[in-house]
């Protein structure tokens, strides 16, 4: 028993002595890793190039870390996975290069290891010669005296970068905690890499700054042009070596803080002054300028100069910056050549194209045979006789091209610059300008009048485009004024209508059908729905009108459009409808639509002066491979095609081949923009639809247009109104924000019977101020768009930020630009279109509310 015991007891200690020395060896390992760590961050902090970063790095973790040996590698393109060891230690460099190539390198086993470091995770090989994986890794394993290793990827900004690999001589030498130091210490390398080499990039990119500034300085101080810049108050900040030099100052540091009053050219200043005073108290920029300058050694200069205002960030002139030339030399160039030029005119004259020569005796005229070609004749086709070229001259022209041409021999004019219309063989106007000069015989007496004479039709067509140009935009923004006009009409008229609907609908409700006052208050209705079709026009012509595709019968709208064209067009026009009984619906803004209907019948009254006839078709059609072949720019489907025809003058090709081109119009000045017809192309285009016209001069025009078909069926309408009873409200607070005064007197008198409280404001300003003192209690924000401090969008956006779920109701004439509309739907908020009903107004507030309480 004595002998057990002991033994047992021997176990026992031995036992203890293994747990004392591997926790002795555990801590050891922890210190050595600790130490390699502080190493490590020590380098990466001081590192400033990448190469002896990853050299000192590697020299470390053999060092301190005590493992066999280490490499790291890097990707030289991420997309083909190649990559380049970059730093290694522990093997000789022939270890290394025959590791390297060896079918045991685990550069020719990417795709054991790849998907795990790509996912940033270590690749872990506990003991190579109990691992199946490889059996090509034993052998270099066994030569080179490791049994494990582990892959670290090198991550940047969560892009695998490279790898760190690390091999060590015993089996299962990576342990937990040492495996977490490792994968710290490539995260660290991974960031010391990026920052090394961003120090290197903005090393780097401050030496090519400094060198870009460099080259700058010696540009400026190259080019011959003088260069210069001053503050606000007119003194100079800086200059180049040119402009210093005819300062008289010996550097460009001189001339710092001084003005033009200090300098060389100091008589000219005053002038230099008021040049500066115009361009930085004016913002404007003077252009390539001439201007003189006196030195005070009496030397007198001509300059070609620029100057500019100078900004900063935000927006403020703080001085101006200029450059000037010397163009002493040149100028005087240009006056030698003016004496030059006015020497040898003659000579200039009697160059061989485009010239004539009159005898003024016997009226005989030498005409170039370019002229002749020009006109369409060849050289033996027209005599050389005055009266020959005379024929040719255009008849309104030529009377005064007579005039002009006797004032001239007559000596009452100084020079003959004529400019006249020639008729061309084939009937088209040729002009021309004719410059001449007389020539004296030895007596002194005139006896030869020679010239040029130059083609400018293409210069006259481009003045006349021109004017017509401007005349068009002209027009086209006074159409734009006309329509921002009708629009705030619109709006105002809207609020007028909204107040009669009103307070209409809220009498009607307390009266009996069979009462007098009641068919009264129906008319009212009645003219206030026929008003509202006005306003909607004018909104229409204004182009406020809201995009709102709806599956739309083409025959309807037509119809309640008849009364409003037959005004339009006049008395002694007639229109004619064929609508197809049962045609199709088309998915199209019903505004749009009417706009269509509407520019073409303006466009045949005016093909129409004397009166004639409009005829408007519809019908479906459906477009087979067949009729492909016979409908011009047709696609196969289901369409519906409205056909607009008059009986006016019809089009020539010409204006037919410009048709639907912005700004072309036939129309006389002042009397039409050019752009109906480009409006209705753009609109069906939209509509993904076409238009075929087919016409013929004094034959009248025929519009056809097709517009997919829509079988989709259509939404509810939000005006199958609630029955009144659920209309009613139970006493929900409402704050109302509306500056029409009428209008905000009803909706208040309307809602408080139906049950709701409610809090008024005129402005903006009121409504937060209700608003604050009320915020717990209100239930719905009802505001008009328009207001006067603020819109009434703004307001929702401010109070929805403090109560993300309050619904909000806008109501408006028109709701503004199209951003305010284009936010108004993203948003989600209910709109309410001027003027609206009792019961529309009753209702999108009663499913506003009962929207939120389905969320709550």
């Amino acid at each position: 028993m004595k002998d057990q015991a002991r033994i047992k007891a021997q176990e026992n200690t031995a036992s203890a002595k293994v747990v004392e020395d591997s926790e002795v060896q555990s801590f050891t390992r922890i210190n050595r890793l600790l130490t390699m760590m502080t190493e490590c961050n020590e380098v990466l902090v001081r590192a400033n190039q990448e190469p002896t970063l990853l050299d000192e790095i590697c020299q470390i973790i053999i060092r301190d870390g005590g493992y066999r040996f280490v490499w790291i590698r890097l990707f030289e393109d991420p997309v083909s996975l190649k990559m380049t060891p970059v730093a290694q230690k522990g093997l000789s460099e022939n270890e290394f290069e025959a590791f390297r190539k060896s079918s045991g390198s685990l550069l020719n086993n990417l795709h054991l290891f790849l998907p795990t470091v790509k996912a940033g995770l270590p690749y872990l090989i506990k003991d190579i010669f109990n691992n199946p994986a490889n059996t090509n890794w034993k052998k270099e394993a066994k030569k080179l005296d490791y049994q494990s290793f582990i892959v670290l990827p090198l991550i940047e900004n969560s892009n695998l970068k490279g790898i760190l690999t690390i091999y060590s001589r015993g089996a299962d030498d990576f342990g937990e905690r040492e495996i977490k130091f490792l994968v710290d210490l490539a995260g660290d390398l991974s960031f010391g890499i990026a920052s090394v080499r961003t120090k290197v990039s903005l090393k780097k990119a401050r030496e090519e700054l400094l060198e870009s500034q460099q080259m700058l300085q010696l540009v400026m101080d190259t080019i011959p042009v003088r260069l210069f810049w001053k503050d606000k108050n007119f003194k100079y900040l800086g200059c180049n070596k040119a402009f210093a030099s005819d300062a008289g100052l010996n550097s460009p540091e001189e001339i710092i803080g001084k003005n033009d009053f200090e300098l060389s050219w100091k008589v000219s200043a005053s002038l230099y002054r008021s040049d500066d005073i115009e361009i930085i108290k004016k913002n404007v920029s003077k252009i390539n300028y001439e201007e003189p300058q006196v030195r005070e050694d009496g030397t007198a200069l001509w300059l070609r100069t620029t100057k500019i205002p100078l900004q900063n960030e935000l927006g403020e002139i703080i001085g101006l910056f200029g450059s000037y030339e010397d163009i002493t030399e040149k100028k005087k160039a240009e006056e030698a050549l003016w004496e030059s030029e006015r020497r040898y005119k003659m000579a200039t004259i009697a160059a061989k194209v485009g010239v004539w020569d009159l005898n003024l005796n016997s009226k005989e005229m030498y005409i170039d045979p370019i002229l002749k070609a020009i006109l369409g004749y060849d050289d033996h086709e027209l005599d050389n006789r005055l009266s020959e070229w005379l024929k040719l001259i255009h008849p309104d022209d030529l009377v005064k091209f007579q005039a002009e041409n006797d004032l001239y021999l007559q000596g009452r004019s100084s020079q003959l610059e004529l400019v006249y219309r020639m008729i061309h063989r084939e009937g088209k106007e040729k002009w021309f300008i004719t410059r001449g000069v007389i020539i004296n015989d030895p007596a002194g007496k005139p006896y030869h009048m020679v010239g040029t004479h130059m083609d400018i039709t293409k210069q006259m067509e481009a003045e006349d485009a021109k004017e017509k140009m401007h005349a068009q935009l002209l027009q086209a923004q006074k159409m734009e004024a006309v329509g921002t006009l009708a629009g705030g009409m619109a709006h105002d008229f809207n609020n007028l209508l909204t107040t009669i609907k009103g307070y209409t609908d809220l009498t009607l409700q307390h009266l009996k059908e069979g009462d007098k006052i009641f068919r009264n208050l129906t008319q009212i209705q009645k003219a206030v729905q026929r008003a509202g079709t006005l306003t909607n026009q004018l909104l229409l012509f204004s182009r406020k009108h809201i995009m709102e595709p709806t599956s739309l019968n083409v025959n309807e709208t037509i119809k309640n459009m008849l009364m409003l064209l037959e005004r339009v067009i006049g008395e002694n026009i007639h229109i004619r409808t064929e609508l197809s009984p049962n045609i199709w619906k088309i998915w199209a803004d019903e505004g749009n639509l009417e706009q269509v209907i509407m520019n073409l019948a303006v466009n045949s009254r005016d093909a129409m002066p004397n009166g004639g006839n409009i005829t408007i078709c519809t019908e479906n059609i459906s477009i087979d491979e067949v009729q492909l072949r016979v409908i011009p720019k047709a696609r196969p489907g289901q369409f519906v095609r409205l056909t607009f025809s008059d009986t006016g003058t019809g089009m020539s090709e010409e204006v037919y081949q410009h048709l639907f081109e912005p700004f072309f119009t036939t129309k006389e000045l002042g009397k039409g923009t050019g752009l109906g017809l480009s409006v209705i192309y753009g609109i069906i285009t939209q509509h993904q639809g076409w238009i075929n016209v087919s016409t013929q001069p004094g034959k009248g025009a025929a519009f056809e247009i097709y517009i997919p078909a829509s079988f989709l069926k259509p939404a509810s309408q939000s005006k199958d109104y609630l029955s009144k009873i659920t209309l009613e409200g139970k006493g929900e607070v409402i704050l109302l924000v509306e500056d029409e005064e009428g209008i905000r007197e009803f909706v208040c008198n309307l809602l408080r019977e139906k049950g709701y409280q409610v809090l008024p404001a005129a402005t903006v300003n009121e409504a937060l101020k209700l608003f604050k003192e009320n915020q717990k209690k209100i239930a719905l924000l009802l505001t008009d768009v328009v207001l006067p401090d603020r819109s009434g969008l703004e307001l929702a956006d401010d109070l929805t930020n403090i109560i993300p779920q309050l619904p909000v109701v806008l109501s408006s004439g028109y709701p503004g630009d199209k951003s305010n509309w284009e936010k108004i739907q993203k948003l989600g908020y209910r709109f309410l279109k001027k003027p609206f009903s009792m019961n529309e107004l009753l209702n999108v507030i009663f499913q506003a509310l009962e929207k939120n309480r389905s969320a709550d």
